[in-house]
Order: C-alpha cells, then structure tokens, then sequence
C-alpha cells in the first residue's frame, strides 16, 4: 500500500472523490491491470482514510479501451 499512502498525502486537506477504474490489457503493451479484489482493498484504504472512493464499471476491454474510456483499436 506504499502508492496508496502516498496518494493519502498529496491530497490531504482535498476535498475530492477517487474514482478506481482497471487497465485493461493492450496488445504490445507490457502492462497489466489490477484484479477486483486488489482494487476493491484500494478503494477500502483509502476511504479508511477519508477519501471517498469508488470503483467505475469496466467497459470497452473488447475495443481495447485501456481503462474503459478510450480505444486505441480502429
């Protein structure tokens, strides 16, 4: 949770909400996405800490679409 504290840091004394949404896989990109349950451990932490947290929906992983929003298939 080192990424997860350091996130409580930069926005202490923010009033913001945290919107969690997985990375789907790319063809030729060495990344790879979170699974629920680490996602859903994140989202925990962070509202522990007073972050509001919530995890999106997943959609477009059949286009692609890194983290539900933007395709890079055409």
């Amino acid at each position: 949770m080192l990424y997860a504290k350091e996130l409580l840091k930069l926005l202490r004394g923010l009033d913001c909400r945290i919107n969690l949404i997985r990375f789907h896989a790319i063809p030729g990109v060495d990344l790879e996405g979170a699974d629920l349950e680490t996602m859903t451990q994140l989202r925990d932490y962070l509202t522990s800490h007073g972050l509001f947290t919530t995890i999106r929906a997943s959609r477009g992983e059949d286009i692609f679409a890194a983290c539900g929003m933007l395709s890079t298939a055409r």
